[in-house]
């Protein structure tokens, strides 16, 4: 058994063993967490390998032969200055072995002088002599002082009463200079996109033996190419050759633009051998050299292939990065495995943050401006050039023009700039696509994506697959619900295109061909003109009233929205053109019969007060998508055979209805049926061989149609097995093509057995069902993608499910305990299995994840006899009455339990206690320690054995964690583990201990060197640490307890790999988002995907986004509840 130091937060000493740029030299306890740590920041951003030091780390001789080293090896040595600094004898000697270096010829020195002057470093009468002579022993002062002299000598950078930010950009293009470095620019205020650079630099980093490609996309303004510059200067040194192509779309439209841009290729990666690359072969120049190539700003295939048709002409382990705003940019495979980083804007908090820097020089707006910051900053919706040029703008301007910049940001100076940029992806368009990008940004904005999409297949002078080429420009998105969505500026973009195309347009809005200001549509429609409107929107505050004759002379109106408007007068003056026609709160009990509209694609009359449509003549022979949902006095649908094309019948919360009429069985295109929350619906006219091309169906709500298939309440007395097949008439009542079905609250308790009916299904919800489980026969569903049982409270467990499902929603499922029968959650293509499990109280397993149970005698047993292999002398024997508080990451809640837990997970065992049943073991807090595995003598390596003693900073548990971090630096092997159950303490005072043990089997052996560190985050103080390597001759324990520790030595975490070697051990609901988000950005022409990532997937992932959006209110909600159990969150 050999005994290791103690442990305890992160550290930030380097990971390479190779020479660095610079080291830098400060005091710890003055500038580690302000100055120091943003200059460090900033030199490593601009590709500067910085060794920085931690006056945490304990001292000793190695760590003084470790940082002589790095002052040896480094070429340059930065020495802040502070007004504690020489306090710190160490400190002191760093700068004599600088000197030392300097002096030999080798070294370069720059002293900074941080919040103290140079005369008070150097001068008799300044506040370093009198730090100086505390320390006592003459000699050393003596010889410290002469350096400090000799430093002070060279000049250097002075603080005074400038901004920091400036200061340090100044710091680093010195540095830059004297290294003579090449370097990509980088500007002074980076915000909020740390974690990018951390994702694409693990990318960069990963060993491949063939070219990987990455695509950094996003929309114009994002910092997609300052992101590239940081990742390009991080990297560049890791690589034998490397090239940067700036902005390959604008170089492209000059003449040869393309041939220089290959030319460029070739002579950075030949290191300018090669000068005319005419007859030379790619593939000849890059002979056995790993590459680092970006092309920025590339829009095209063409463009891309032009310069370099093929990776695979640079040497295997190169990597190419891309920035585009076409997401879409690699139609064909190209490379290796391809791997796209999707760039967004800025959350609120870094928004604001980024234009406080540009418009008051600090990271927060200045007292009475704060208002008018946020409501510029709202403008902006996180777009970082707005921000930028904004900011500028406003910089140093007086309040009235804040005034006007607060309401109409638009008209501020800088804002030509930004659309100009973003008016780069327009103009790029087909001329088709070009008309549909402007009817989204002034009439589809807030529409469902697929009624869109029936417009562009009606032949409506869109291209077929104009929405695809929007998405992959970045110009538009799909949002919540599969509507479509548009960044703010990119919207305010083509509206204004939309005005400046007409300089009358400006004065007379009737000259416009699109109207959606009220004002502008109102004036409009009093003076009877718009001969050229193609698209209108009336959204009156309050009710209006307009004449049916003010339309007369709109006869190329094609899109119109009228929302609280009521007209009045012979309808045959009434748009005969239109091909979309939504009409919220339409007022009358029928449709006029006098409305010709045989153009008509989309018609949504929501909210209407329509009762009985049977006596309309209406023949809409185009009509595709009908919606008249929450329309609560209709009573039944018209004919609908009128209606022959029609695909989608949306009839959602029309209470009143009960009846559908006959013909919808013979409607051969249907493909979309909603009659969810129709309560008085008591049956669906459906026949065998009916609505074969039906694909979705929504039945949510419906207690009328549950009692016609034996569902209601009165015959749930049956047992279930009875129930079952009483229930299978649902299922062979219903189309056999089915892909997507929607049972929720339709009081169910049983689902059928038989499904064979399903065979297509890939989405089934049965949220807020008292379902108690699921048929075995669920497994017969081969195609199964989504199960939804959200709330279904007496739910107890899950039958197995088919292996080609990828989320399973669970939220609030009280009553389940164990999920046993699940596909695996992850495998080395990514995220397998996506389950939502939040408010599931009771789930305390889920197999192949992890398994908490009572810790039992014989594992107390082996605790206490010490297998931990840490002496502590236990102070307070545990009883079993002894309450032990958990918190499961993996559901979000807290549970409180009467016996210590053991957590069964990743191949180790973890135990929780409350510290007063423990003395805590004497240790002195310190950073990262190093432990040799010794020669084994005998012995063999049975594990690594950890204690942690912490405590909540806050009581509300949501979102608190402790990492822990296990590196094998002989191996180059890293662990990263964050335990899914976490204790937690129910008072501010009372300190929790978390006994962990690690069993290796070949990952670490004899001689290799362990790094181990741990660190609180989101709330979590560590208070002491202590960890052992067990050396014991073998394991000899008595009972179950010591086979389950056998049993999960051997679990496989390839697929938790994120880099060679490198692996991110956690289950945790925080972590399976992130990993889903990455993967549903991933490039679909990856190789080991592509057999995955079809539409029903792409499906999948929107139906997860939806879930993703509501997981901050699902947090609310289980914080809410804590906080009504009494828990109140508490800062100590």
């Amino acid at each position: 058994m050999v005994a290791g130091s103690s442990l305890g937060a992160s550290s930030t000493s380097p990971k390479s063993r190779q020479p660095y740029h610079v080291f830098l030299s400060f005091r710890g306890s003055d500038t580690r967490k302000n100055f120091t740590d943003h200059l460090y920041q900033a030199l490593t951003w601009a590709g500067i390998r910085t060794y920085r030091d931690d006056d945490e780390i304990e001292r000793g001789d190695d760590i003084v032969l470790a940082i002589n080293k790095a002052i040896t090896e480094s070429r340059l040595s930065l020495i802040v200055f502070s007004p504690n600094f020489a306090s710190s004898s160490y400190c002191l000697d760093e700068v004599v072995k600088i000197m030392e270096c300097k002096e030999n010829n080798v070294h370069t020195v720059v002293p900074i002088f941080y919040n103290v002057s140079p005369s008070q470093v150097s001068e008799e009468s300044g506040t370093y002599v009198k730090a100086l002579r505390r320390h006592g022993n003459v000699e050393r002062v003596d010889k410290w002082w002469k350096t400090l002299k000799k430093i002070t000598d060279l000049g250097g950078m002075v603080l005074g009463d400038r901004h920091e930010a400036g200061f340090i950009q100044e710091i680093v293009k010195k540095v830059d200079r004297r290294l003579k470095r090449i370097k990509r620019p980088v500007p002074s205020y980076v915000i909020g996109i740390e974690s990018h650079i951390e994702a694409i630099n693990k990318w960069v980093a990963y060993e491949s033996s063939d070219v990987d490609v990455a695509i950094i996309s996003g929309v114009g303004g994002v910092g997609k190419t300052i992101i590239a510059n940081i990742v390009f200067n991080m990297n560049i040194e890791t690589f034998d050759v490397w090239s940067f192509l700036q902005d390959v779309d604008e170089t492209s439209k000059h003449q040869d633009g393309l041939v220089n841009l290959q030319r460029s290729l070739v002579y950075d990666i030949s290191k300018g051998a090669l000068v005319d690359y005419k007859g030379i072969d790619l593939e000849h120049v890059t002979c056995n050299k790993r590459a680092l190539v970006v092309l920025d700003n590339v829009d095209t295939w063409g463009q891309l292939f032009a310069i370099l048709s093929k990776p695979q002409y640079l040497h295997k382990g190169s990597k190419i990065i891309i920035t585009t705003r076409c997401k879409e940019l690699l139609k064909k495979p190209y490379g290796g495995a391809c791997k796209t980083f999707w760039i967004n804007g800025l959350g609120k908090d870094h928004a604001l943050e980024l234009f406080s820097w540009h418009a008051f020089d600090k990271p927060n707006p200045d007292e009475g401006y704060v208002g008018y910051s946020e409501q510029v900053v709202q403008h902006c919706s996180g777009l970082p050039l707005a921000l930028e040029v904004l900011g500028l703008c406003l910089s140093d301007k007086d309040m009235q023009l804040w005034e006007v910049a607060a309401q109409e940001p638009e008209t501020i100076d800088g804002s030509t700039r930004i659309r100009r940029t973003l008016q780069i992806s327009y103009d790029s368009l087909d001329e088709r696509d070009k008309i549909l990008f402007l009817d989204i940004a002034c009439f589809y904005i807030g529409r469902e994506k697929d009624s869109v999409v029936k417009m562009l297949q009606s032949k409506f002078g869109y291209r077929p697959l104009g929405i695809q080429e929007l998405i992959s420009r970045s110009l538009i998105s799909i949002g919540e619900s599969n509507r479509l969505t548009m960044h703010q500026l990119i919207r305010d973009m083509g509206r204004e295109i939309v005005l400046l195309r007409s300089i009358q347009s400006i004065e007379d809005p009737g000259e416009q061909s699109r109207l959606w200001r009220y004002n502008d549509a109102i004036r409009v429609l009093k003076r009877d003109t718009g001969e050229i409107v193609r698209s209108l929107i009336l959204d009156p505050p309050l009710a209006y009233e307009v004449e049916v004759e003010a339309f007369a002379k709109m006869r190329k109106l094609k899109l119109l929205h009228l929302n609280n408007v009521n007209l009045h007068g012979n309808y045959k003056g009434f748009p005969q053109s239109l091909v979309w026609l939504c009409w919220e709160g339409f007022l009358l009990q029928s449709i006029p019969g006098e409305v010709s509209l045989e153009d008509l694609v989309v018609l949504e009359m929501r909210n209407s007060k329509i009762r009985n449509v049977h006596d309309s003549a209406w023949i809409l022979p185009n009509l595709k998508v009908l919606d008249l949902s929450h329309s609560c006095n209709l009573i039944a649908t018209p004919d609908l055979s009128r209606f022959p094309k029609l695909e989608r019948l949306i009839l959602r919360c029309c209470t009143n209805l009960v009846e559908i009429h006959s013909s919808i069985g013979g409607l051969e295109r249907l493909s979309f049926l909603d009659v969810s929350y129709c309560t008085s619906l008591s049956k669906l006219p459906l026949g065998n061989g009916d609505l074969m091309s039906l694909k979705e169906l929504q039945m949510s709500g419906c207690p009328g149609l549950a009692e016609r298939y034996s569902l209601d309440s009165d015959k749930m007395e049956l047992p279930v097995r009875k129930r079952m097949r009483r229930t299978s008439s649902l299922v062979s009542g219903l189309p056999h093509f089915l892909v997507s079905i929607s049972l929720c609250r339709c009081n169910m308790h049983a689902f059928p057995e038989d499904l064979s009916s399903l065979s297509s299904l890939k989405f089934l919800h049965l949220n807020e069902n008292p379902l108690t489980c699921l048929p075995e026969t669920i497994k017969s569903l081969k195609m199964l993608l989504a199960l939804s049982l959200f709330r279904c409270d007496k739910l107890e467990s899950l039958p197995e499910l088919p292996s080609s499902v990828q989320s399973v929603m669970l939220f609030g499922c009280s009553s389940l305990k164990r999920i046993t029968n699940l596909p695996h959650l992850y495998s080395e293509t990514g995220i397998q299995v996506f389950i939502i499990a939040m408010s599931c109280g009771q789930l305390l397993e889920v197999r192949g994840i992890f398994k908490v149970e009572p810790l039992r005698d014989t594992e107390f047993y082996i605790m206490r006899a010490g297998l931990l292999g840490i002496s502590l002398r236990l102070a307070v024997e545990p009883s079993p009455s002894s309450e032990t508080i958990l918190y499961n990451r993996f559901t979000w809640v807290k549970t409180s339990l009467q016996q210590p837990q053991i957590l069964y997970e990743f191949g180790m065992w973890s135990i929780f206690f409350p510290a007063q049943c423990w003395a805590l073991p004497s240790a002195a807090r310190a950073e990262f320690i190093s432990v040799d595995v010794p020669p084994k003598d005998g012995h063999n390596l049975l594990g690594l054995n950890l204690i942690i003693a912490y405590r909540n900073v806050s009581l509300v548990p949501s979102g608190l964690s402790i990492t822990l971090e296990i590196s094998n630096e002989t191996k180059s092997l890293k662990w990263t583990y964050k335990p899914i159950v976490l204790g937690i303490c129910d008072g501010p005072n009372n300190i929790m201990l978390w006994l962990s043990r690690w069993t290796f089997r070949n990952q670490v052996e004899t001689g290799d060197r362990l790094k181990i560190g741990v660190r609180g985050d989101r709330g979590v103080e560590i208070l002491t640490s202590g960890v052992v390597l067990d050396l014991k001759n073998e394991l000899v324990v008595e009972g179950r307890a010591s086979c389950a520790v056998r049993a999960l030595c051997d679990v496989d975490i390839s697929a938790y790999e994120v880099a060679r070697g490198t692996y991110e051990l956690d289950n945790s609901l925080d972590r399976q988002l992130q990993l889903l988000i990455m993967q549903a950005h991933n490039n679909p022409h990856r190789p080991d995907r592509s057999d995955r990532l079809d539409r029903s997937q792409r499906e999948v992932f929107a139906d997860v986004n939806a879930w993703i959006g509501q997981v901050s209110f699902m947090l609310k909600a289980v914080e809410d509840e804590a906080s009504n159990d009494g828990s109140t969150s508490t800062t100590l």
